[in-house]
């Protein structure tokens, strides 16, 4: 099986809270574009360098176990990021990975916007959403 290989949009959501209310500039809120990120179902969160963490901003949240390929270990979580990926988007923690790391799109985010990976292509999916289909569910 082949990678999947994405492009994302992310920001620190408090920066973008101040500049709706007009306490800094548009150029003040602290996004970038990430590409070659690696689409990941054995990833549940999206999962950013540390200094891309840095450079966001963001703010911690708390430091958790995780399971990662070379066994367990300890990672930082972080909240308060906007994902953004074809003109969809939510707001989703991120665990940060060291310095350098490959980005991931995790499991969770991916069901948060409504995207399938699709290996046969190796492309993403966008599941439909308008007056007769909906991915959310209430």
């Amino acid at each position: 099986m082949g990678q999947i290989f994405t492009t994302i949009e992310v920001a620190n959501l408090r920066d973008e809270i101040d500049f709706q209310r007009h306490h800094i500039p548009a150029e003040e809120v602290r996004r970038f574009t990430v590409d070659e990120v690696l689409v990941d179902t054995g990833a549940t969160h999206l999962c950013l360098p540390q200094d891309l963490v840095e450079r966001l901003g963001l703010e911690r949240f708390e430091e958790v176990t995780v399971h990662t390929a070379e066994g367990y270990g300890t990672r930082k979580i972080y909240r308060e990021v906007t994902l953004r990926i074809n003109g969809r988007e939510d707001v989703v923690r991120c665990i940060a990975l060291p310095k350098g790391s490959r980005p991931l799109l995790g499991a969770i985010p991916m069901e948060l916007l409504g995207i399938e990976p699709n290996l046969a292509t190796r492309s993403l999916h966008f599941i439909p959403i308008n007056d007769h289909s909906s991915y959310l569910y209430v």
